[in-house]
């Protein structure tokens, strides 16, 4: 930690006696570009990096569940002597060996998309929004649309905080107990893919013809979800998503998807990299960094679009 402090001081020093921001070095690392939200938190942060005249190096692997080569990805920054990281860590525990690194190195480490605390390593600050919460919203979003009455399938993530907190808050949302009309028939993981969640769901429905409802903790899944109800001919279901991405408000403009957890991921790569530069200028960043989210209906899409 003092290293990192040492690092900061000498920093912010050289800003103050007017060194240019452009000579900082900067890294965001996505867990992968594949899911169009990870794409927009990275053209989020490449713009303000433009802005703000900082020097940006976003490596991705190339999938979301490639634990050891995003670590990977991370050590060879360190090993470049870049002045912060940003990461959207694939795993928690995976993670903290590479964090311990950039601590020793003196390099400020910052988590974005994601607000629980690593196990271990110290981190500046972790952007990113209230994921409980706003699964706990599409849940009594969803209790309205089924008005208390329904069959839901929960399409999970992979294992880890994302896949847990927005289950959890989904379930939260529905309250089961009190609404005793609407049960979970299943939670599946489908490891935030469409495909995987087409097939998923295709299993679903051959098992419970009358599934009402698809919760995908991904915009992604959700989509899968909607594709293979329209290949089975089920009209009149309702499909939920999390992350407001593009190609999801399309396909709610549509009505082809019902309604998604918009999250402004291109807001929260920008505000990742504003973050970082005012730790690197010294200044006092909060450990918690919000970022806004609502729910996105057919009534709002177009609203919502233009705030990106």
């Amino acid at each position: 930690m003092r290293r990192h402090l040492v690092r900061v001081s000498v920093l912010s020093a050289l800003l103050a006696a007017g060194a240019s921001a452009k000579d900082l070095r900067i890294a965001v690392v996505p867990p992968g570009l594949i899911s169009p939200f990870h794409v927009q938190v990275d053209q989020g942060a490449q713009a303000a990096c433009a802005r703000l005249k900082l020097t940006l190096l976003h490596p991705a692997p190339p999938r979301e569940t490639d634990f050891a080569e995003q670590v990977r990805i991370v050590e060879d920054l360190i090993t470049q002597h870049v002045d912060a990281i940003s990461v959207c860590a694939i795993g928690n525990e995976a993670i903290v060996p590479a964090v311990k690194k950039a601590n020793k190195a003196g390099i400020p480490f910052f988590i974005h998309n994601s607000l629980e605390p690593l196990p271990a390593g110290e981190v500046t600050a972790y952007i990113g929004y209230n994921q409980r919460k706003g699964a706990r919203l599409m849940g009594e979003y969803a209790v309205r649309l089924l008005k208390g009455r329904g069959k839901v399938l929960i399409l999970e993530g992979i294992p880890g905080y994302h896949t847990r907190e927005r289950t959890a808050g989904f379930r939260e949302g529905l309250d089961v107990e009190r609404n005793r009309g609407i049960v979970v028939v299943g939670s599946q993981p489908a490891d935030w893919e469409r495909s995987k969640a087409m097939a998923v769901t295709e299993n679903s429905l051959q098992r419970v013809p009358d599934l009402t409802l698809v919760f995908g903790c991904s915009d992604e899944m959700a989509l899968g979800a909607a594709a293979a109800a329209k290949a089975h001919h089920r009209p009149g279901m309702f499909f939920l998503g999390i992350d407001g991405n593009p190609n999801a408000i399309d396909a709610i403009r549509k009505g082809e998807m019902t309604a998604t957890l918009g999250v402004y991921p291109r807001r929260m790569g920008a505000m990742a990299v504003e973050t970082i530069l005012k730790a690197l200028k010294g200044r006092r960043v909060p450990r918690i960094v919000e970022t806004p989210m609502e729910i996105v209906t057919v009534a709002n899409a177009e609203a919502y679009l233009k705030k990106q």
